[in-house]
Protein backbone atom coordinates (compact mmCIF):
# COMPACT_ATOMS: atom_id res chain seq x y z
CA UNK A 1 0.00 0.00 0.00
CA UNK A 2 1.44 3.59 -0.42
CA UNK A 3 1.94 6.20 2.08
CA UNK A 4 1.52 9.19 -0.10
CA UNK A 5 2.23 10.83 3.44
CA UNK A 6 6.00 10.09 2.08
CA UNK A 7 5.62 11.76 -0.86
CA UNK A 8 6.95 15.25 -0.99
CA UNK A 9 8.67 15.68 -4.18
CA UNK A 10 8.35 14.64 -8.21
CA UNK A 11 11.61 12.43 -7.95
CA UNK A 12 9.50 10.33 -4.81
CA UNK A 13 6.18 10.04 -6.98
CA UNK A 14 8.49 9.01 -10.05
CA UNK A 15 9.83 6.08 -7.42
CA UNK A 16 6.10 5.06 -6.26
CA UNK A 17 4.88 5.10 -9.91
CA UNK A 18 7.83 2.26 -10.88
CA UNK A 19 7.06 0.49 -7.79
CA UNK A 20 3.25 0.35 -9.23
CA UNK A 21 4.61 -0.63 -12.51
CA UNK A 22 6.77 -3.50 -11.50
CA UNK A 23 4.17 -4.84 -8.76
CA UNK A 24 1.48 -4.77 -11.63
CA UNK A 25 3.72 -6.55 -13.97
CA UNK A 26 4.39 -9.25 -11.52
CA UNK A 27 0.78 -9.96 -10.92
CA UNK A 28 0.01 -10.01 -15.01
CA UNK A 29 3.15 -12.65 -14.81
CA UNK A 30 0.65 -14.71 -12.19
CA UNK A 31 -2.11 -14.16 -13.63
CA UNK A 32 -0.71 -15.48 -17.19
CA UNK A 33 0.85 -18.40 -15.42
CA UNK A 34 -2.17 -19.09 -13.66
CA UNK A 35 -3.96 -19.27 -16.60
CA UNK A 36 -2.21 -21.61 -19.01
CA UNK A 37 -1.82 -23.79 -16.14
CA UNK A 38 -5.64 -23.81 -16.19
CA UNK A 39 -5.72 -24.18 -20.00
CA UNK A 40 -3.26 -27.62 -19.73
CA UNK A 41 -5.20 -28.79 -17.17
CA UNK A 42 -8.65 -28.47 -18.96
CA UNK A 43 -7.48 -29.71 -22.41
CA UNK A 44 -9.41 -32.57 -23.99
CA UNK A 45 -6.98 -34.81 -23.56
CA UNK A 46 -6.81 -34.30 -19.93
CA UNK A 47 -10.18 -34.31 -19.16
CA UNK A 48 -10.26 -37.75 -21.19
CA UNK A 49 -7.72 -38.78 -18.73
CA UNK A 50 -9.21 -37.91 -15.57
CA UNK A 51 -12.47 -39.26 -16.52
CA UNK A 52 -11.07 -43.19 -17.36
CA UNK A 53 -8.61 -42.79 -14.28
CA UNK A 54 -12.42 -42.16 -12.19
CA UNK A 55 -13.43 -45.33 -14.47
CA UNK A 56 -11.10 -46.60 -13.92
CA UNK A 57 -11.24 -47.01 -10.28
CA UNK A 58 -14.55 -49.58 -10.72
CA UNK A 59 -13.23 -51.32 -13.30
CA UNK A 60 -10.49 -54.09 -12.44
CA UNK A 61 -8.53 -53.23 -15.73
CA UNK A 62 -7.20 -50.02 -14.83
CA UNK A 63 -3.48 -51.46 -15.96
CA UNK A 64 -4.71 -51.87 -19.53
CA UNK A 65 -7.08 -48.67 -19.64
CA UNK A 66 -4.09 -45.93 -17.88
CA UNK A 67 -1.86 -47.54 -20.53
CA UNK A 68 -4.07 -46.64 -23.41
CA UNK A 69 -4.96 -43.15 -21.74
CA UNK A 70 -0.85 -42.28 -21.91
CA UNK A 71 -0.49 -43.91 -25.72
CA UNK A 72 -3.84 -41.56 -26.74
CA UNK A 73 -2.32 -38.58 -24.30
CA UNK A 74 1.12 -38.82 -26.04
CA UNK A 75 -0.47 -39.29 -29.60
CA UNK A 76 -2.51 -36.21 -29.42
CA UNK A 77 0.31 -34.08 -27.35
CA UNK A 78 2.24 -34.42 -30.70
Amino acid sequence: MIDYRNIRNVEDIDKERRTIRTRLSLKGNQVTSSFMTLKEDLSPANLFAEGVKSVSSIIPLDRFVLAVVRFLKNKLTK
